[in-house]
């Protein structure tokens, strides 16, 4: 949890620092994926405090986080179709489509009112945090790895974190329950004890 705590920390001071020397030497990739691991990060705390405090998942400042997600990374696509190279637009677009589907998803999901089940919270939570990871691993191979091609330099560490990702929530999530499962098993048990009474 500590660790959890100091990565959000961590993140949250690569943005204040990023974002003006993103403008100042401008690179739309790096600031897309700035944007985008930032989002994830904050949407995992969000999820965390949440199920601590037991509220259900309607929350306007979610839809308000989304909303300025797909403003804002909208803006970063469009000032790199008209100064960028194709190349460069096209990646910036492709990061852009990751980031509008993710934040529609959470603008939808926080106008509602229900119970969020443990198996969601803590699947999100973990998809959250390790792809804000693999975004920011993302971001120092590009910088370092100059003698890899750039579509390499982000595939690699986007292909090596997702299997990641997917290996760590089959483990995590095992035993879990979502609310369909957790909402049948009572209904069982007071059928069983009515043919007991029976």
């Amino acid at each position: 949890r500590l660790a959890g705590l100091l990565y959000v920390a961590a993140m949250l001071v690569l943005a204040v620092t990023a974002v003006p020397m993103s403008f100042f030497q401008w690179n739309s990739i790096l600031l897309m994926i700035l944007f985008l691991s930032c989002y994830m990060t904050l949407g995992a705390v969000m999820d965390v405090r949440r199920r601590r405090a037991k509220e259900p998942a309607r929350s306007p400042l979610r839809r308000k986080m989304a909303a300025v997600q797909i403003l804002a990374t909208g803006a970063i696509t469009t000032l790199s179709l008209v100064w960028d190279p194709l190349s460069t637009a096209l990646i910036t677009a492709a990061f852009m489509y990751v980031s509008t589907v993710l934040a529609t998803r959470d603008f939808t999901q926080a106008g509602l009112t229900r119970e969020v089940s443990e198996r969601e919270w803590k699947g999100w939570h973990i998809l959250r945090m390790l792809g804000s990871y693999t975004l920011t691993f993302s971001v120092y191979s590009i910088l370092n790895f100059e003698s890899l091609d750039m579509v390499w330099r982000i595939l690699l560490p986007i292909l090596t974190g997702s299997a990641l990702t997917t290996l760590c929530m089959l483990f995590y999530l095992r035993g879990t329950k979502s609310n369909a499962a957790s909402d049948t098993a009572p209904r069982a048990d007071a059928a069983e004890e009515k043919d007991s009474a029976k």
